[in-house]
């Protein structure tokens, strides 16, 4: 190539190898536009890659965002659960205090309802000993009858029979 570089008419005259000032010019400004076009390319790629990856996180940030919303209300929800289930519990000691009552009287009913099975065994006996004692008195009184009744029979064979 030549020293100088410039418009002049030397500057037309190709070189031994076949490259003017002109064509060097036009082949590095073809390169430029050509990897100004990549470049542009790349960078519209690039733009669109980024908006949807934005978009993608947006969507993904959305979603997260409501699913602890949903969480969150399930949370609250099963709070208010498990409170009503522990509210409508007695304390232990009111169960306690229930329980001991309970007992109580249920031991009192016990001891009253022993005593008056007690109670009705000792006339159930009495009334036994009653109907064996009635039982036994008519058995004696329907003996003694029938004893009289045997000793009147032989005194009148034996009156009847010993006439003198």
């Amino acid at each position: 190539m030549r020293a100088v570089i410039g418009d002049s008419a030397e500057s037309d005259m190709p070189d031994d190898t076949g490259w003017t000032v002109l064509t060097v010019k036009e082949h590095f400004t073809a390169i430029q536009e050509e990897q100004a076009k990549a470049v542009a390319a790349a960078l519209a790629a690039a733009e669109k890659a980024v908006a949807a990856a934005l978009a993608s996180q947006q969507l993904a940030v959305q979603v997260a965002q409501e699913n602890t919303k949903e969480w969150q209300k399930n949370s609250n929800e099963w709070r208010q659960t498990v409170n009503d289930l522990i509210n409508g519990y007695m304390p232990r000691r009111e169960v306690e205090a229930m329980v001991s009552a309970m007992r109580t009287e249920f031991t009192q009913r016990f001891e009253t309802q022993a005593k008056i099975l007690d109670e009705m065994q000792k006339r159930q006996n009495t009334e036994q000993g009653h109907k064996e004692g009635v039982s036994a008195t008519h058995v004696g009184i329907a003996a003694v009858i029938g004893m009289i009744v045997g000793m009147a029979a032989i005194y009148a064979f034996l009156s009847s029979h010993l006439k003198p």
